[in-house]
């Protein structure tokens, strides 16, 4: 299925094509890892580009933001997700919070995940 192209006015007033300047984006990072890495865009099979408006549509993340919320003071350490909770249990008994929303944060560590998984640990043994 062929994706609409989506626009969007600039500073100027003037339409630019969405599509056009997520490609031009992609392209300029395959360029810069090829320079370093000669074999990368010859090895690319296919892409998959997905901007902040893509995330938001088709995964529910507000803003298109990864993270879940943006990393900022009221969104660390006992606030993430939001005070009270930062534990990962929630009022249901045996339901925890384990995503990108909760403390650290998001990115690929699976630290939310391993600290949630040691706080049920800690209640089923106890």
């Amino acid at each position: 299925m062929a994706r609409k192209s989506r626009t969007t006015s600039g500073a100027d007033g003037a339409n630019l094509s969405f599509e056009s300047k997520l490609w031009a984006a992609a392209d300029a990072v395959v360029d810069t890892v090829t320079r370093h890495a000669s074999n990368f865009k010859k090895s690319i099979l296919a892409r998959k580009i997905l901007s902040p408006l893509d995330l938001e549509r088709d995964f529910g993340l507000l803003g298109g933001d990864i993270f879940h919320g943006a990393l900022t003071l009221d969104q660390l350490y006992s606030a993430r997700p939001v005070l009270g909770y930062a534990d990962y249990r929630t009022p249901v008994r045996g339901l925890y919070l384990c995503g990108s929303s909760t403390h650290p944060g998001g990115g690929v560590t699976g630290a939310p995940g391993h600290n949630a998984a040691r706080e049920m640990l800690r209640d089923w043994s106890g």
